[in-house]
């Protein structure tokens, strides 16, 4: 027999239970907020955004290079 809880959320329509599984160490399931409202999944994320994303330190570097480069050329055409 299977283990695992069932989604704790219900329908605001007719009131019935979710039939799918909760995500482990969650009461819901993800497509009721299982895997979102998890706050290690959302330090995760926040951490992969700063490592990867456009806060990278290489991504600053090549933008502060691009704002340099449009100030010449504004400066050129004055």
């Amino acid at each position: 027999m299977d283990k695992r809880q069932q989604c704790q959320a219900k329908s605001k329509r007719s009131g019935l239970r979710c039939k799918k599984y909760a995500v482990k160490g969650m009461k819901v399931c993800c497509m009721h907020g299982g895997i979102l409202g998890s706050k290690k999944a959302q330090e995760l994320r926040r951490q992969a955004a700063l490592r990867y994303g456009l806060y990278a330190k290489e991504a600053l570097q090549e933008k502060k290079k691009v704002q340099m480069f449009l100030k010449s050329c504004r400066r050129a055409l004055i």
